[in-house]
């Protein structure tokens, strides 16, 4: 495990408490030292299932997934030679002196648990080779003393370990179908945007970037929240807040790429109001973040310099974009968008713009020290921020169910012609020579 800190000699009472309220009764941890958190949560009995889900969600802004395993593998390792001794008769442990064997025993149950637990919910912490290697080295372990409750939740962690490496390699294998090449026989034409339906694109832009917006996980969320220093000593191993990021810029120039590269102002016209008409659908169907796309698209220099284009846009579809320009103007931090998403309430399914929800959680994380005056961990913040992802997460719960159509999306992943932003410009004014 390396160099650990010694754990007998460190405080077990780091904890900072505050009273409990009508809704949460037991006393609630707002800050603490690592290990004192560690072994709260590992006592065998009462654990405070919202702090491990905050502590596993948050860890990465205050150490790293080597370090708390440490703590873990650590704690497990004083229970079990409490245990040993306790069998022997006359022991003193994490649990107390004199305890029985069972109390230890449940401890490192506990610890189990925890691991079984982080290793359901946040896989990707695990993705780093010398994680990996203290993770085999402790379930590969002798553990003839402990009981059967231990030996059951052990043989649970090998059939999650097989679970989450067979669901990885079919993850990867989702994107590397739409990221791979296109057939030799597979032709672009078959998907020219005046041959596409605006609410077949609108749905099958929906399932491709709800299925990317469906894996953004806690930890690529948060990452954006630490420091570059510790961004660069501890990579983030998780690429898909970047893959969605990704998405919505390469879709936002297909669509001004799509409508600059007309040379003929008619087709230009009948460009952006398709893509009205599918950022419409989107809007309508809660899908806000292609509705986004969309907007920025009509929103860059390139395609906003083409006055007499949009000169020639009937007063029906001008109302129209007037109207989306508004819902998602970026004045006020969104605040229209944020008015709307609130008023739309519990309905799902719903595809947020997630740059929001990540300027939320920069806000948060600005606000509120990570650590507080004592030198304890900030845990009402990590509660706090816990909370923000936990909304992203109710949205992920819930998918379009709109019928695949493989083909275009493959097309719409790997097939569409996208420019650079000076190419768009160069487009621009050969479509429209200034003075326009």
């Amino acid at each position: 495990l390396g160099a650990l800190d010694d754990m007998a000699d460190e405080d077990e009472s780091a904890l900072q408490l505050e009273a409990g309220d009508q809704w949460v009764m037991l006393p609630r941890v707002v800050g603490g030292r690592l290990h004192a958190v560690v072994s709260e949560l590992t006592k065998g009995f009462g654990r405070d299932e919202a702090l491990l889900e905050d502590l596993l969600m948050t860890h990465r802004l205050f150490t790293s997934p080597l370090r708390l395993l440490a703590k873990l593998v650590q704690r497990f390792d004083t229970a079990e030679l409490a245990l040993k001794a306790a069998l022997r008769g006359g022991a003193s442990g994490p649990a107390g002196p004199g305890q029985e064997p069972a109390v230890y025993d449940q401890v490192c149950v506990s610890v189990l648990e925890v691991f079984y637990t982080w290793m359901d919910s946040y896989w990707a912490d695990f993705a780093d080779e010398t994680v990996q290697t203290v993770l085999s080295a402790f379930l590969n372990r002798e553990m003839g003393s402990m009981g059967p409750d231990a030996t059951r939740v052990m043989e649970g962690l090998w059939a999650l370990l097989s679970q989450k490496k067979k669901q990885h390699t079919q993850r990867e294998a989702f994107f590397a179908e739409l990221s791979a090449p296109l057939p030799a026989n597979f032709s672009c034409k078959h998907f020219a945007l005046a041959h596409l339906d605006p609410k077949e694109l609108a749905q099958q832009l929906t399932l491709i970037e709800f299925e990317l917006f469906r894996r953004v996980t806690p930890i690529a969320l948060l990452d954006a929240l630490r420091s570059k220093q510790r961004q660069a000593e501890q990579p983030n191993p998780d690429p898909s807040l970047k893959r969605l990021v990704d998405r919505f810029n390469q879709v936002s120039f297909w669509v001004a790429t799509e409508i600059v590269t007309k040379r003929d102002v008619e087709q230009r016209v009948a460009s952006i109001k398709k893509f009205l008409h599918v950022a419409r659908y989107c809007r309508e169907w809660n899908n806000l973040n292609t509705c986004l796309e969309i907007v920025a698209a009509l929103s860059m220099s390139p395609v906003q310099r083409l006055k007499r284009t949009w000169k020639l846009l009937s007063a029906k579809w001008t109302a129209a974009w007037s109207e989306l320009k508004t819902l998602m103007s970026p004045r006020a931090s969104y605040s229209n968008y944020r008015q709307h998403v609130k008023a739309l309430g519990h309905q799902l399914p719903l595809l947020p713009y997630v740059g929001a929800r990540v300027k939320d959680l920069l806000v948060l994380h600005e606000k509120h020290a990570t650590k507080l005056p004592s030198g304890f961990v900030n845990f009402d913040k990590m509660r706090r921020l816990a909370g923000h992802v936990r909304q992203t997460q109710r949205y992920q719960g819930v998918a379009f169910a709109f019928r695949e159509d493989r083909a275009l999306q493959h097309y719409l992943f790997r097939g569409i012609f996208v420019m650079t932003e000076d190419e768009l410009y160069a487009a621009s004014t050969a479509a429209e020579p200034p003075p326009y």
